[in-house]
């Protein structure tokens, strides 16, 4: 979430696009530090068929905009969400028609087969790997899988890169 999330602040602040972040996190133990922690979302939408408007929140950057997940709205009502093709459509839909990026964060691909449809549906993907955690396996088969399904991978970032040997040393080598 820190990479996709910064990713979405860059291209608003940086190259003044009107972006919109999108959280597609519903696992409630997984909230996103960077969004208020709100009850309405994307659960809120997909379970409730609340328009998508109102749900998307505007920050105290001009062109930065955030859409929740709502896992919060979904804990307390101890609901599962299912996000269905169409609903999934709309939104992409949504975000294409107001906003000149849209940035989605999603799940692991290889423990959530919805993720594989939110890669079917957008225009790119960029996995993100983290340094010590994703293993080299389980990797190659999320990258497998989305060149099996058609998804677009623009590339991998690997995340917490952790350097072994003491920076004096590279220096060193130089």
């Amino acid at each position: 979430m820190f990479i996709s999330f910064h990713l979405a602040l860059f291209l608003a602040l940086g190259h003044g696009l009107k972006t919109v972040y999108v959280d597609l996190n519903f696992n409630a133990f997984g909230r996103n530090p960077y969004i208020p922690d709100q009850t309405d979302g994307l659960a809120s939408y997909l379970t409730d068929h609340v328009p998508l408007d109102p749900l998307i929140l505007p920050t105290e950057y001009e062109n930065f905009f955030v859409l929740p997940s709502g896992a919060g709205g979904i804990r307390d009502r101890h609901r599962h969400v299912i996000i269905e093709r169409e609903d999934l459509h709309d939104i992409i839909s949504h975000c294409r028609a107001n906003y000149d990026v849209a940035v989605f964060n999603g799940l692991p691909v290889t423990s959530r087969p919805v993720m594989m449809q939110v890669a079917q549906a957008v225009d790119a993907v960029v996995m993100v790997c983290r340094y010590g955690y994703s293993r080299r396996e389980v990797s190659r088969l999320a990258i497998d899988k989305l060149r099996a399904n058609n998804a677009r991978l623009l590339g991998v970032i690997l995340n917490n890169r952790e350097y072994p040997v003491p920076h004096w040393a590279y220096k060193i080598l130089k």
